[in-house]
C-alpha cells in the first residue's frame, strides 16, 4: 500500500472514532468476571492420545521418588513445543472441546490463516448443533475490522511461539448462552487454550470478545460470570483500540490474563490515549498493523516508518535533550 493510501486510511480510522474515545485513557482490554475467575480444566488421568513421548522427555519430566502425573508430562512436552498431531486441530464449539479434553487430548496449534472464521460459517455450525445465535443487528464495519485485526495479531504472536503458555488458538468459538433456557449460543471472537503456570496438569480457556467501546449491560456482566463457571475466562477489547493498535490490544489481553509474552512482541506505545497516536514529524495519525509495522520510535517519539523516520534521522529534526 502506498504511503498516501496508508496515511489516508489512518486518517479515516481516527476520524471514525468518537472524540471522547480518542481522548480516553481507559484500558484497551477489560474483564467483568475478575471476581469469579474460571477454574482451570483438569485433564483426565487416562492416556494422552496422539502424542509420541520420547523417553528423554518423560525422564526430564519425572519427579524423584515416584511416578510422574500425566499432567506433568503434558506440561513438559508442550513447553518444548511438541505437537499433538501433524496438523492444526480445528475445534469450533464447547461440546467438541469438552469431548477432546475428556479423553485426555490437548488441542495444540495455530490455524494457517490469520483470518478468523467468517461469522456465517460459525452461524452454520451452530445451526448444525441445533443452536440459535441471536444477533440484534449485523456487526458494524468498525467491529468487523477490530475483530479481524485483533485475531491477526494473536495469530502472529502464537505462530511465532512468543507466548510460551498458550498452546491453541481458535476463532468464532460457539458456547452455550448460560442466560438462555432454550438452546441459544453466543460467539467468542477468540479462544486461547493455555497451560496453567502453577498447575501443569491443568488448562485454562481464555476468551476475547471485541466489541463496542461502551461498558456492557448488567446482563452481559452476568453472562460473563456464568461463563466463568463453565471454565471460560472472558475478556473484552475495545474495537477502536483494536483498529488503531491491535498488537497493543493483544499484549494487554495476555498481560491481564497472566500469560507471559517474549520480548520480541514488545512494541513502543505512543501514549495512553488514541489521540497520542500521531507522528511527531508530520503530526498525521498513526496505525499499527497486526504484525507490528507502521509505528517506530525515535528518541522516545512515535513516527511513521519510512519517510518520517528518515527525515528525523537525516536532518536532525530532534534536538538532543
Amino acid at each position: 500500500m502506498s504511503s498516501f493510501r496508508t496515511a489516508r486510511r489512518a486518517y479515516d480510522v481516527h476520524s471514525s472514532i468518537p472524540k471522547w474515545m480518542r481522548s480516553s485513557a481507559a484500558s484497551p482490554v477489560w474483564s467483568w468476571s475478575a471476581s469469579a475467575p474460571a477454574i482451570p480444566s483438569m485433564l483426565n488421568g487416562g492416556a494422552l492420545q496422539r502424542v509420541d513421548l520420547c523417553r528423554d522427555q518423560i525422564e526430564r519430566a519425572t519427579r524423584p521418588g515416584g511416578l510422574t502425573p500425566m499432567g506433568v508430562v503434558i506440561g513438559a512436552v508442550l513447553s518444548e513445543g511438541a505437537l499433538l498431531s501433524n496438523q492444526y486441530q480445528e475445534i469450533l464449539d464447547h461440546e467438541s472441546l469438552e469431548t477432546t479434553l475428556a479423553v485426555g487430548q490437548v488441542p495444540v496449534g495455530t490455524p494457517e490463516s490469520p483470518d478468523a472464521i467468517p461469522l456465517d460459517v460459525a452461524r452454520q455450525h451452530a445451526e448444525h448443533l441445533r443452536y440459535i445465535i441471536n444477533l440484534a443487528e449485523a456487526p458494524s464495519v468498525e467491529e468487523d475490522e477490530g475483530r479481524a485485526k485483533a485475531f491477526a495479531a494473536t495469530h502472529h504472536l502464537m505462530k511465532r511461539r512468543l507466548a510460551p503458555l498458550a498452546v491453541w488458538l481458535g476463532s468464532r468459538f460457539i458456547v452455550p448462552d448460560p442466560l438462555q433456557v432454550e438452546k441459544t449460543a453466543c460467539v467468542l471472537d477468540e479462544l486461547v487454550v493455555a497451560r496453567d503456570e502453577n498447575y501443569p496438569d491443568r488448562l485454562r480457556r481464555i476468551a476475547l470478545i471485541v466489541g463496542p467501546d461502551l461498558a456492557g449491560s448488567a446482563k452481559e456482566r452476568e453472562r460473563d460470570r456464568r461463563l466463568a463457571d463453565m471454565h471460560y475466562e472472558i475478556f473484552h477489547a475495545s474495537m477502536s483500540w483494536a483498529r488503531v493498535d491491535p498488537v497493543r490490544t493483544i499484549r494487554c489481553w495476555f498481560r491481564r490474563a497472566g500469560l507471559p509474552i517474549l520480548d520480541e512482541f514488545q512494541v513502543f506505545e505512543p501514549g495512553k490515549t488514541i489521540d497520542d497516536y500521531r507522528c511527531h514529524v508530520c503530526r498525521a495519525p498513526l496505525l499499527r498493523t497486526p504484525t507490528g509495522e507502521g509505528i517506530v520510535e525515535y528518541r522516545d517519539h512515535p513516527l511513521h516508518e519510512g519517510r518520517c523516520r528518515g527525515r528525523a534521522v537525516d536532518t536532525g529534526f530532534f534536538e538532543p535533550c
